[in-house]
């Protein structure tokens, strides 16, 4: 089974590489709601699910002496009443791929049977589990924070996709592309953005997915992350949608497409819907091993300098403009991320993950937001998302546009105001001798969204 197999491989790398360490990783708690018997829908820390798979609240996995140990939280006799029966000792041995499952109860007693500078932890991102992993270290280890040499070596394994990863974003990605027919074919003039966001979710949740992340649809796309979805989608509008599912072993897609409610981009937005697609195409063609993702996105900078100058909305020399930073103003976030078990993957690691040893994030605004800075390498998933936005809050900011006012027609902006924003994103894989598009099969050509919406 190629899920075990998966499970079983990835453990027995991490105990061949730190052989001499204790490796202690935490799948979190769920989160209360409101009332203690209602929580949010639980899911394990990433990295537990890397190296685990999907089990309850409050396992902890351990790595010593060359074997792999869980430790599940004992339910009380009446627990059964309330959730039914849950698996055995055995079975969840068998579900994990582990050679031993144990009681939490005896965890600390566990870890005691070792020196305290031989164990390393990986807290979460749950402030409930951070704070009990922190109360058993305290008593064994004196540890506090993520170890470096853990989190060095969990990056390097999870920048690298096996077949079974792939396998499980492949199946997220063909959820999320029937999930985008069915958004495109529910959008017309006065229906609301909830509407066409619940077509989608729906169309997630009835095959059996959960979402990567709270998708944006929105006719208000120059709010980069605009979560809530109250809006009435009018003629004239384009609806900018973020939307990925999550396959039921936890795995991401994400994917990005911007459309005209009434099927028909005005000549204004058009020009700029065009000058986005050719960006993404650009650097859909030019992603393959040994490519720096700066690049890439710097590639996509000029493109849209370019673009603008032949507009008229900027004059000078496309790659100067880019250079001095203009294109911030209408794209000021990166190209595009990692994916794997988070939609921005590892990102709960800082920049450990997104940025290679050695390299730090630029203080300019604009490349401040670039969250990758790799070489590309074949088994990377990456997404490419180009996009251009007309914010007032910067366009409006004579603060950000002084330094820029030799090369910024402000009375041409006036054209685009009708545009707001637009976003084309793809999921790709980097392959030996190119990259492969994962969602290419989720339309971004205009004549092909137009027959989708007018259908």
């Amino acid at each position: 089974m190629l899920r075990e197999k998966a499970l079983r491989s990835r453990q027995r790398e991490l105990l061949e590489t730190l052989p001499d360490h204790v490796l202690v990783i935490a799948a979190g708690q769920a989160r209360l709601k409101n009332i203690t018997s209602s929580t949010y829908p639980f899911r394990a820390s990433s990295t537990f699910l890397y190296f685990f798979g999907k089990l309850p609240p409050g396992s902890v996995g351990v790595f010593a002496g060359g074997e792999s140990h869980l430790f599940i939280e004992e339910v009380g006799p009446d627990d059964v009443v309330w959730h039914g029966p849950r698996p055995s000792f055995e079975e969840y041995k068998a579900l994990a791929c582990v050679d031993h499952v144990k009681r939490k109860s005896e965890l600390i007693s566990f870890l005691g049977k070792f020196e305290p500078k031989q164990i390393l932890a990986l807290p979460t991102l749950d402030p409930v589990a951070n704070a009990e992993l922190r109360l058993i270290l305290d008593r064994t280890a004196k540890r506090d924070g993520p170890d470096s040499t853990l989190l060095d070596v969990i990056v390097k394994m999870r920048l690298i996709q096996d077949e079974y990863t792939l396998t499980e974003i492949r199946s997220a990605c063909t959820v999320t592309s029937t999930a985008f027919e069915r958004g495109i074919r529910s959008v017309k003039p006065g229906v609301e953005e909830n509407v066409i966001r619940a077509e989608m979710e729906y169309s997630a949740r009835a095959a059996g997915f959960d979402l990567a992340f709270s998708p944006i649809v929105t006719v208000h796309g120059e709010v980069l992350h605009q979560l809530h979805s109250n809006n009435t989608a009018r003629a004239g509008d384009i609806l900018l949608v973020d939307f990925g599912a999550e396959s039921n072993e936890g795995y991401a897609s994400d994917v990005s497409r911007s459309w005209p409610v009434n099927g028909q981009f005005s000549p204004q937005q058009q020009e700029i819907y065009e000058l986005v697609l050719h960006a993404q195409k650009t650097a859909l063609l030019l992603a393959k091993p040994g490519i720096e993702f700066r690049e890439l996105h710097q590639v996509v900078c000029e493109t849209f300098c370019q673009g603008l100058v032949d507009l008229k909305v900027l004059t000078g020399d496309p790659h100067e403009l880019a250079r001095r930073g203009v294109h911030a103003l209408f794209f000021p976030h990166g190209l595009g991320h990692l994916l794997g078990l988070d939609v921005h993957d590892m990102e709960d690691f800082g920049d450990a993950a997104g940025y290679a040893e050695g390299r730090a994030r630029s203080e300019e605004f604009g490349l401040s937001f670039l969250r990758l800075d790799r070489p590309l390498v074949p088994g990377m998933v990456v997404t490419i998302e180009p996009g251009m936005y007309f914010i007032p809050a910067l366009l409006q900011d004579s603060k950000r546009t002084k330094k820029f006012e030799d090369c910024l027609n402000l009375e041409k902006l006036k054209h685009f105001s009708d545009v707001r924003g637009i976003r084309i994103e793809d999921t790709i894989l980097i392959t030996e001798d190119g990259n492969e598009n994962l969602t290419t099969s989720i339309p971004k050509e205009q004549a092909e969204l137009a027959s989708l919406i007018n259908a």
